[in-house]
C-alpha cells in the first residue's frame, strides 16, 4: 500500500511497527523515517515514539536521545489545540523516556 499511496504516512508507519515487532530493526528504522518525512501535525508524535523504541532496541542511545529531543521539541511547537489527550500522553511518554536517559547518563 505504500506504493499505492506515496504521499501517505500511514503505510510506512504501519510497516515500521510490524518490522519492529518482527525484530527487523533496520527495516523498521527505514520505514519510520519515511513516515516521519510524510507526517504532519500531532500524529507525528507517534512516529517519534516508534523511532525511539526501535533505536532503544538497537542499543542506539545517542540516536534515541536525538529522536526523543526532536519529538519533544516538535510537540512543544504545535498549537496547543492540536494536543488532545492521546497526543499529550505521547508527549509525556517521550519526555519521561528522555528524562530516563538523562538520569541514567
Amino acid at each position: 500500500s505504500e506504493a499505492e499511496l506515496p504521499g501517505d504516512y500511514d503505510p510506512p508507519y504501519r510497516l515500521a511497527m510490524a518490522a519492529r515487532e518482527a525484530g527487523r530493526l533496520d527495516e523498521a528504522l527505514a520505514a519510520v523515517d519515511r513516515a516521519l518525512a510524510l507526517g504532519y501535525g500531532a500524529r507525528k508524535l507517534r512516529m517519534y515514539a516508534l523511532k525511539a523504541s526501535v533505536q532503544e532496541r538497537q542499543g542506539d542511545r545517542a540516536g534515541q536521545r536525538a529522536t526523543l529531543e526532536a519529538g519533544v521539541a516538535y510537540a512543544r511547537g504545535l498549537p496547543p489545540g492540536q494536543l488532545r489527550r492521546g497526543e499529550r500522553a505521547t508527549l509525556e511518554k517521550l519526555q519521561k523516556a528522555l528524562d530516563g536517559l538523562d538520569g541514567a547518563g
